[in-house]
């Protein structure tokens, strides 16, 4: 699972979407309010997604 942030400074929007070229069974989860930053700031969210991605 990627976990992308859409207000993410540091690095370019499309790096998420070729990063899941690469995931046989990847997904790409877009947090619109998110910077590079995301388990800082949204903790309880990104526990989760990837809890239920895992589970």
């Amino acid at each position: 699972m990627i976990l992308w942030g859409d207000q993410d400074t540091a690095l370019e929007p499309g790096l998420g979407d070729e990063a899941l070229k690469y995931c046989a069974k990847g997904i790409l989860s877009r947090l619109e309010d998110g910077t590079h930053w995301l388990h800082h700031e949204q903790p309880v969210r990104v526990s989760a997604q990837l809890c239920d991605f895992l589970s």
